[in-house]
């Protein structure tokens, strides 16, 4: 398998791993610093690291949790597909 396979993939799994657990800090040390999440048309969608892991910070406080469900890899990054469960009271 060429390096670059076996690096992606073994962010792949540091990705996965930082994510499964909560980790926001090794899950933000792992985002590049222009990492989108979210329709780009949609008013709150975050446009960097920062937003990102503020956004992520803010629904696990709010008892939401999420799965990855999905990881792609590219030339342009890694595509993450979550599903969220939210809590009953929301």
């Amino acid at each position: 398998m060429p390096q670059a396979t076996n690096d992606a993939r073994s962010l792949v799994d540091q990705l996965r791993q930082a994510f499964s657990t909560h980790d926001l800090e090794a899950f933000g040390a792992l985002l590049a610093d222009d990492v989108r999440w979210g329709d780009d048309e949609h008013p709150r969608r975050c446009k960097n690291r920062s937003e990102v892991l503020g956004t992520f910070s803010r629904l696990l406080s709010d008892g939401v949790d999420a799965e990855i469900t999905e990881l792609l890899t590219g030339t342009d990054g890694i595509l993450c597909a979550l599903s969220m469960q939210w809590p009953e009271n929301n």
